[in-house]
């Protein structure tokens, strides 16, 4: 039942990110990066990026994007387009 709502709440979060070849998505729960990966096409990945990977990335063209699945904006580095937890979150369910 619990994988059910992610899939739902997924359908809110695709059309926010943009292309899956040029796009990165960080701050992803623990339960969900590898899933969305193979459901969508995104590279995801668990934490707030470094500022150095952050540079890195976007000089290769990539964008970068993260949820900010309850974590303090402040602590996003510059360059990181944070998707608010008023805009998504994933439903409160188990994670690991």
């Amino acid at each position: 039942m619990q994988q059910y709502a992610a899939l739902e709440a997924e359908k809110e979060l695709v059309p926010l990110l943009g292309d899956p070849a040029t796009t990165i998505l960080f701050n992803m729960p623990g339960v969900f990066d590898v899933q969305f990966m193979f459901r969508h096409g995104y590279l995801a990945m668990r934490g707030i990026p470094e500022e150095d990977t952050v540079e890195r990335l976007r000089r290769k063209g990539y964008t970068v994007k993260a949820l900010q699945d309850g974590r303090d904006i402040s602590l996003f580095p510059s360059g990181v387009e944070v998707i608010p937890d008023s805009v998504f979150r994933y439903p409160a369910i188990a994670r690991l």
